[in-house]
């Protein structure tokens, strides 16, 4: 049996088997309205570094059922199960035996689950990744897994993840003074170069070109995710892209099953300005001019359209 995403969840979680792992709100835990627009958009850990054993089903739909904006680097192991998921608006298949890594600032929501799935996870704060000082061949992966989230391991490999993974967890658990800001860096180094090094071993055994659709798609939302604050319009994306508007709206439509490039952009547009209202006390005609809305009342109404309510209604509706 599979399960597709449901209209409203009615319970929140603010504990993954022990771990913390808690959505962005004042309060610090995950908060559900009666109306899904105003679910809070984005994923937050507490600590510099945590673990998630044991995630069900269950799990991904409580914290992933709508778009989320990621501010932790995930690595995850697909233990059992099927996933379909969205990652940066491109859709994924995971299966077992399969490891995911998603960077921060990513967009993930689940479409669909088996109900047998289990997961691991282990998890590195957007805090943590920013007060490191990375060298520059690491940061550098972090482009290649946003291209590439999953890599399906050999029984071999794989086994020597869910070990490691499984290490990891005791000590977090049992032993965390063990894990120092130079430790988790050397582990985040180490989990960052080991994928990309498989991913590139993988690469070089696939005889199939790859795709250049798809590779347009994941261009187009890296671009949007870059420029959403000041640049609106698909004609700007297709020339920074060197192709004709009609032609990349063409593609994006068919690699996205459906969505509008325009549509793309308004969404990544709506969840930056749900974040801010959400997060900041900033005034709504500064978070409209921070999103390149030069007029407020136009802001306004954009945001009325999409979401169902104005921001000034959603931001007192979150308080």
């Amino acid at each position: 049996m599979t399960r597709k995403a449901p209209d409203r969840i009615n319970k929140s979680l603010t504990i993954i088997d022990r771990n913390i792992m808690t959505f962005a709100t004042k309060k610090g835990s995950q908060r559900y309205s009666k109306q899904k627009n105003m679910l809070t958009p984005e994923l937050h850990i507490s600590d510099n570094f945590t673990t998630a054993d044991r995630i069900s089903s269950e799990t991904l739909w409580t914290y992933c059922a709508e778009l989320k904006k990621t501010k932790a680097v995930i690595f995850a192991l697909c233990m059992r199960g099927r996933v379909k998921a969205m990652i940066n608006l491109v859709q994924y298949n995971i299966g077992p035996g399969t490891m995911i890594a998603i960077p921060s600032e990513s967009f993930i929501q689940v479409q669909k689950t088996s109900d047998d799935v289990q997961m691991h996870a282990v998890l590195f704060s957007l805090a943590f990744i920013h007060e490191t000082h990375l060298d520059r061949s690491i940061i550098n992966t972090f482009y290649i897994i946003n291209e590439h989230p999953l890599l399906p391991l050999s029984p071999r490999i794989f086994g020597i993840y869910v070990q490691t993974f499984a290490l990891l967890t005791h000590i977090h658990k049992d032993a965390p003074f063990l894990f120092s800001h130079a430790t988790l860096k050397s582990m985040l180094e180490a989990l960052l170069q080991g994928f990309t090094e498989l991913s590139q071993r993988k690469a070089l055994s696939q005889v199939a070109p790859a795709n250049k659709h798809s590779a347009v798609f994941r261009q187009f939302v890296r671009l949007v995710q870059e420029n959403h604050a000041h640049q609106h319009q698909v004609q700007f994306y297709a020339a920074e892209m060197g192709m004709k508007s009609t032609t990349l709206c063409h593609i994006i439509k068919k690699e996205s099953g459906g969505q509008t490039a325009m549509e793309i952009i308004n969404s990544i547009l709506i969840l930056a300005a749900r974040t801010l209202l959400r997060t900041t006390p900033t005034p709504v005609k500064d978070i409209a001019l921070n999103l390149g809305f030069n007029n407020a009342a136009f802001f306004n109404k954009f945001f009325k359209k999409q979401v169902g309510m104005t921001p000034q209604k959603f931001r007192n509706a979150e308080k």
